[in-house]
């Protein structure tokens, strides 16, 4: 009996070890990055420099649209992962040097509908206005043009 109490226990802590290992890290602001603006309109006399992308981590677990039993509502999940994506774009503006400033030019959503055999990915508001629950947030992406500015 001892035995098989012992498989157990070490069969959860070898997948708790897995799950806890392809956790990924949130996105964080970096110094150099918290004094760039985000844009709607480009500024007046301004060079354009470049395209950049920010995106969120891609953690989905646990994160289920329609809070069905989850620690996150859908509003919490959403604004988490548009502040990664928000972040990374940031951060990778701040690549460029000083007086940068990023304009936002198309944000997206990406969620993933859990079939019997497949996935499958989804625009999110498509798929919130189909009414489908079984939604997990995927991934928040925000496309800038990043413009130098004296």
């Amino acid at each position: 009996m001892k035995k098989s109490y012992f498989r157990i226990g070490t069969l959860f802590a070898i997948g708790f070890l897995f799950f806890g290992c392809s956790m990924k890290e949130a996105i964080i602001l970096n110094p150099e990055a918290r004094a760039i603006p985000i844009l709607r309109e480009v500024p007046a006399g301004c060079e354009f420099i470049s395209e950049v992308e920010g995106r969120n981590s891609g953690n989905t677990v646990g994160k289920n649209i329609d809070n069905g039993g989850y620690m996150f509502t859908y509003e919490e999940i959403y604004q988490n992962k548009k502040q990664e994506a928000y972040n990374d774009l940031k951060n990778k503006t701040a690549y460029f040097g000083k007086n940068m400033k990023a304009v936002i030019v198309r944000e997206k959503s990406t969620c993933q509908r859990q079939g019997f055999f497949s996935v499958k990915i989804m625009d999110c508001e498509v798929g919130r206005q189909a009414g489908y629950k079984d939604l997990f947030l995927d991934t928040y992406v925000v496309y800038a043009h990043i413009y130098k500015c004296n």
